[in-house]
């Protein structure tokens, strides 16, 4: 049966994918349309700017899930598998606490940014701006599920 978290990381997945999908639309329309036509649209650079926000934003908090971040791992196979699980463990927390200072550092860029309008697609700032708070806090859900499976490991391994 599927957690509550892997349910909300899916959802995540499905919104990610249609907004890539949307952003490859996007820039494939300009580039067809300025080679073909001469001719550039203002409003698809600007679209394709916020989606990939977006996407970006999306995408770290589903590698949070996973445990999928870039890591150096050197480290974590030279040392017990003990010691690993803590090395993780501290990576997990680290990561926790820059995610909460992205969050609130989106939450406060999207409030400033609330009556600022975009330039070509005449659209609130807040909208591309809550990507910061919206991803940085499903990377602090996940963030959390992840320490908490790790410590369910360790304790599997205490008993």
């Amino acid at each position: 049966m599927k957690s509550f978290l892997d349910k909300l990381c899916s959802y995540t997945e499905l919104i990610g994918g249609v907004l890539f999908g949307l952003m490859a639309a996007v820039v494939f329309i300009q580039v067809i349309i300025r080679y073909l036509l001469d001719y550039s649209l203002a409003w698809t650079g600007e679209l394709a700017t916020f989606l990939f926000v977006w996407v970006t934003m999306l995408g770290a908090a589903i590698a949070t899930h996973r445990i999928s971040h870039i890591s150096v791992t050197a480290l974590n196979n030279a040392v017990s598998e003990k010691k690993a699980l803590i090395l993780s463990m501290i990576a997990q927390i680290l990561m926790l606490i820059v995610s909460v200072i992205i969050c609130a550092t989106g939450f406060s860029f999207a409030v400033k940014n609330i009556n600022n309008i975009s330039v070509a697609l005449h659209v609130p700032f807040v909208i591309p701006m809550l990507s910061l708070f919206i991803g940085a806090l499903l990377m602090v859900v996940f963030g959390l599920g992840v320490i908490w499976r790790l410590q369910v490991v360790r304790k599997g391994d205490n008993s």
